[in-house]
């Protein structure tokens, strides 16, 4: 069935016009390391049967952390301020426990986040994190 291979048709989307990626929980899963590792494998190493079909579909990790940030932003009419990290712009980031692009693919959901800062203030610290000068702030 053709249809098959419309679903989530990121790449397809991405070529076309400017996209931001979300949660969009309850619908899909809160973690945001989920979704991405759902667009850079479209089910590949979970025997998805629908990945014969979307594989074509399926988004570099670049290019899923560039609908994350950059494509957030605009999404949200916030480009000017939100999305990437530079002067004048707010300090919204997070801190992980590794680096994505030195990971398998399967160990990309298994990022686990340390820190949260919301313009340059850390309002979340993981209790078992090890980061130096950090204080959550409340």
């Amino acid at each position: 069935m053709k249809e098959r291979g419309l679903v989530y048709p990121f790449r397809t989307l991405a070529g076309n016009v400017k996209l931001g990626l979300s949660t969009d929980a309850p619908v899909e899963p809160l973690n945001p390391w989920e979704t991405v590792y759902a667009a850079t494998t479209r089910g590949k190493y979970d025997g998805i049967l629908l990945y014969q079909h979307t594989a074509g579909e399926c988004l570099t990790l670049e290019e899923v952390l560039h609908l994350y940030t950059e494509g957030s932003a605009y999404a949200l009419l916030e480009e000017g301020e939100l999305g990437t990290l530079k002067e004048g712009r707010l300090a919204d980031m997070v801190i992980v426990d590794k680096d994505p692009f030195n990971v398998t693919p399967e160990e990309i959901v298994k990022t686990r986040v340390l820190a949260t800062l919301v313009d340059g203030r850390c309002m979340f610290l993981a209790g078992d994190s090890e980061l130096e000068g950090f204080q959550e702030e409340r």
